[in-house]
């Protein structure tokens, strides 16, 4: 944590981040780990390992699946410390975006992640398993053609967008193995081709810019 938290300094250096860490135990149908004014509040009660057997109870199960909950473990506590910093700094608006703005918005904010935690394996970053990532770069391909076969990259309809950023258990067009969220990790792709083509880019500055230009300027074509 204290290492990330420089890297933040270094990059944001306006934004205040708390100078101290709190545990608690909670229920485990509640909350996790919580960015508060003072303090990062980290709930151990989600950080138990995924094979924690309690975990499968009906009880936690009704508010945290099976997908959700393997992702409970010690090495993720860094990652959703920080990830609630950057959804503090930079707070979603996307209902009403196309869903190629979804994608990169959310994009952006895994790449930031990635600077400010560069020891972290990039399936923790995103909540998928190890092999859930490696086959979605072996993938990317036919990944980038569900989007665009479908014409979907500026779809504004909220049914369909909801299928391909933010928490879900699978995507169901590439079969019952594939992660969900999978238009946050072509966002991704899409913001580390752009910034392999613009060189010197400041994550300050790649966090402000608009999410079309990134994609436009990247170019992105597996």
């Amino acid at each position: 944590m204290k290492r990330s938290l420089q890297f933040l300094k270094y990059h944001f250096p306006e934004y205040k981040a708390p100078n101290k860490v709190i545990t608690y135990i909670g229920p485990l149908d509640g909350y996790g780990d919580i960015l508060d004014e003072d303090a990062f509040l980290v709930g151990l009660h989600h950080h138990l390992g995924s094979t924690y057997s309690m975990y499968e109870s009906m009880l936690v199960l009704e508010t945290y699946p099976t997908y959700i909950s393997r992702r409970f473990t010690p090495e993720t506590i860094v990652v959703n410390c920080i990830s609630n910093v950057l959804n503090d700094m930079f707070p979603e608006q996307l209902e009403d975006k196309t869903l190629i703005v979804q994608m990169v918005e959310k994009g952006k904010k895994l790449y930031a992640l990635q600077q400010l935690i560069p020891e972290k394996d990039e399936h923790y970053l995103i909540g998928y398993t190890q092999k859930q990532l490696k086959e979605c770069y072996e993938n990317e391909k036919n990944i980038w053609a569900l989007f665009t076969q479908n014409n979907y990259l500026q779809s504004t309809d909220f049914n369909i967008n909801k299928n391909y950023v933010g928490e879900s258990p699978r995507t169901m067009e590439l079969g019952e193995a594939s992660p969900g969220n999978i238009g946050s990790f072509v966002g991704w792709q899409i913001v580390k081709k752009y910034v392999s083509k613009k060189g010197n880019v400041s994550l300050k500055e790649l966090m402000q810019t608009p999410a079309e230009t990134i994609y436009t300027v990247s170019k992105y074509k597996p």
